[in-house]
């Protein structure tokens, strides 16, 4: 004969190993769908007309970047790249001219790296396509996750020009063609003759 008050113990350890289960389901179902959405959100990408928000992010020295959008001042361009992008290797030399000739009184030119890049990477990367020997050096800021996520960068090469009010004016993504090259030219007063 069976003895209840026994299984009654058993009964519960299976149900609560069950419930445990059916849990940590659910937790990884969640995780994966959140993966997804950010992940859709990010192939979406910026919009031009899309407001972002200012943000603080450490430089590859540790110093500290603010970005601040007050309204006044110049309008801020954004560079996202990696070191293992093949893409963003051939992007560097119209980066480098636009570091190089853009109005500095009309915009700031800077940078941006995930928080997984290794930094030292990214110096030597710099010095390989030329950063380190430009007039004016590249400030890289290492951006936070969750500001990445909130600027929709997931793809690099991207380019992003924002106004001093945090309105985003314009964005590239990948390698630029020739028709993306007449955009920026124009909007930026840049001149990449030098490069064809």
């Amino acid at each position: 004969m069976i003895d209840k008050r026994k299984l009654l113990p058993l009964a519960a350890g299976i149900l609560l190993c069950a419930l445990a289960a059916s849990n940590l389901l659910l937790i990884r179902q969640n995780l994966g769908l959140r993966r997804e959405i950010e992940a859709a959100n990010m192939q979406q990408g910026l919009q031009a007309g899309e407001k972002v928000e200012p943000f603080s992010a450490s430089g590859l020295n540790e110093e500290t970047i603010n970005v601040s959008y007050t309204g006044s001042g110049p309008k801020r361009i954004f560079m996202f790249f990696s070191p293992s992008c093949r893409y963003s290797q051939q992007q560097a030399p119209y980066w480098r001219e636009i570091l190089n000739q853009a109005d500095s009184g009309r915009f700031e030119v800077l940078g941006i790296i995930g928080e997984s890049e290794n930094r030292q990477k990214i110096v030597e990367y710099l010095r390989s396509v030329g950063h380190d020997s430009t007039s004016i050096p590249l400030r890289v800021a290492v951006l936070p996750n969750r500001v990445r996520r909130a600027y929709k960068l997931g793809m690099t090469p991207t380019t992003v020009v924002v106004a001093n009010d945090g309105t985003v004016e314009n964005v590239w993504t990948g390698k630029w063609k020739a028709d993306d090259l007449l955009v920026v030219t124009s909007i930026l007063g840049v001149n990449f003759s030098r490069l064809d």
